[in-house]
C-alpha cells in the first residue's frame, strides 16, 4: 500500500492491516511473513523468527 502523510491521523493503514489479519486468523493462518524486517513492523508481533534464504541459479 502507499501511504499519504495528510491521512497519518486517520491509521488507515493499520486499520486495513488489522481487518486483513482478523480475517486471515479466522480462515486457520497462524503465521504471517511481512517481509524485510523493519522496526515499524515488530510493533504488531508476538515474536520474530529470523531465517536464512539461499538462491542457486
Amino acid at each position: 500500500m502507499s501511504f499519504a502523510e495528510e491521512a497519518r491521523s486517520l491509521g488507515l493503514g493499520t486499520a486495513l492491516q488489522k481487518r486483513h489479519l482478523e480475517h486471515a486468523e479466522t480462515d486457520g493462518v497462524t503465521r504471517n511473513d511481512v517481509g524485510m524486517l523493519a522496526s515499524y513492523k515488530e510493533r504488531g508481533v508476538d515474536r520474530i523468527e529470523r531465517a536464512v534464504i539461499v538462491v542457486l541459479l
